[in-house]
């Protein structure tokens, strides 16, 4: 998922308009605006507000972790601190409980469903 799309799904999960962005991290409309309609990416500095406001990492916001603190790199090997890489490039943070592998499956669907599927079972969820 790409950056815009994971400031819209943010947004809305707070239900917090572009304003209310605004006026709680001091970054300006027209700036916030930019990134939501003309696929304009944001500053490091901005970046840094944007997760701190929202509770989230840096690699998130940019589309390179998952909701589990997985993050997925283009290429490149990576080693150490007890974590681990698949053939698809994705490094999985260590976690207490592991999860069955049918939990996994149905999270593993869950991330692959279309957007609009994904808010329904929030939704349902809620």
């Amino acid at each position: 998922m790409e950056f815009k799309q994971h400031l819209k799904e943010m947004l809305n999960e707070r239900n917090l308009s572009q304003r209310d962005l605004s006026r709680g991290t001091g970054i300006p409309p027209a700036t916030i605006s930019g990134w939501l309609n003309y696929n304009r990416l944001p500053d490091y500095t901005a970046i840094v507000i944007l997760a701190n406001f929202f509770e989230v990492t840096a690699d998130y916001l940019l589309g390179r972790e998952d909701d589990f603190g997985n993050v997925v790199i283009s290429s490149g090997n990576v080693s150490g601190n007890g974590n681990t890489i698949n053939s698809h490039n994705t490094i999985h943070a260590r976690t207490v409980a592991q999860l069955s592998e049918s939990d996994s499956e149905l999270l593993r669907k869950y991330h692959s469903a279309p957007d609009k599927i994904q808010k329904a079972i929030k939704e349902l969820l809620s």
